[in-house]
């Protein structure tokens, strides 16, 4: 016991003569000072890399949100175009003027969208969306409104021409999926002679017995045989347009008869001057033979246009018949 008491006033008195008492109270307020220093930088540093996590997740987030619409106006910009290019054709077909879409509002040169929007990272308190995307937005809400204009008016420049479309010889007068053009319209070499010889008409090949469907609403005008042309009826369809379906099999339709678009005519044969089981499909307006094919809109040669046969399939009121 005396020698502990010995020895704890012999340690005191060293220290003691090393450090005055004064200097112990400097050392243990710089070490404090130290440890509230570190600890400080210590969470000053996690609270700044939860913040900066938060912040890269919340732009991450934003710049996923952004790709997606940038996305989805390129989409639409492409479907807009689509559409473009059907009304074209259905202006075309109907020998309507006007610009289109395609020409006019959706620009030339490809997609709007050539040039991605860059993908930068907003300030997090700005909810505002990038003026880029609002550009493009705002000119594809445009283009659309405007599309949609010219397609009611197309719809009801339609509604007023039903009758007259009725008769417009639209579909392929061969129902059936196995089938092949073997002579287009224009100049060829005659399968009898070796020379030259213009094909006023297109030649459609299938099986024998392949059913015939008439490719518009019309009147059968004439039917009978011809030693060239075989069995063969012809169709008068208004306003000067005529069509003309040889070297048949068999007809079921008497001279007179109106017939509707789709309608079973006749059944397809090799009668007349023919190397084999076709039919020779003709068209004329105004008395001159024109290509039948550029009439076609469900050829598998010629893809459909799906829309404007939905305008084909509007609703109309039976015509009376004289």
């Amino acid at each position: 016991m005396l020698l502990k008491r010995l020895g704890s006033r012999l340690e005191q008195s060293t220290y003691s003569w090393f450090l005055p008492s004064w200097s112990k109270s400097i050392l243990t307020y710089i070490v404090a000072s130290a440890l509230f220093l570190l600890l400080a930088v210590v969470g000053f540093a996690v609270c700044f890399g939860i913040v900066h996590y938060r912040d890269y997740m919340w732009l991450k987030a934003e710049n996923a949100y952004l790709h997606q619409k940038e996305t989805e106006l390129d989409k639409l910009q492409l479907t807009l175009r689509s559409i473009g290019k059907d009304e074209d054709a259905i202006r075309n077909f109907l020998g309507l003027e006007g610009s289109s879409l395609v020409e006019g509002n959706l620009g030339k040169g490809g997609n709007s969208f050539s040039h991605p929007i860059p993908i930068t990272y907003p300030d997090p308190t700005n909810n505002e969306i990038p003026s880029s995307i609002q550009q493009h937005s705002g000119s594809t809400l445009d283009e659309a409104q405007a599309l949609q204009g010219r397609m009611t008016e197309l719809v009801e420049i339609i509604r007023e021409k039903r009758e007259f479309i009725d008769g417009i010889p639209s579909i392929l007068p061969v129902d059936a999926e196995k089938y092949w053009f073997s002579s287009r319209f224009g100049w060829r070499l005659s399968p009898f002679a070796d020379n030259k010889e213009f094909h006023g008409g297109l030649d459609i090949s299938g099986r024998k017995g392949t059913r015939i469907i008439a490719p518009a609403k019309g009147r059968i005008i004439e039917k009978g045989y011809d030693p060239l042309q075989g069995h063969y009826l012809r169709i008068d369809h208004g306003w000067g347009c005529v069509s003309t379906f040889a070297h048949l099999l068999s007809t079921v339709v008497t001279s007179q008869q109106e017939v509707e678009r789709g309608e079973l005519i006749a059944f397809m044969g090799s009668t007349g001057r023919s190397t084999g089981p076709h039919l020779h499909y003709q068209i004329e307006v105004n008395g001159k033979v024109v290509d039948p094919f550029n009439y076609i809109m469900n050829a598998k040669d010629n893809p459909p246009l799906d829309f404007a046969l939905q305008m084909l399939a509007i609703p109309q009121k039976p015509r009376t018949r004289n």
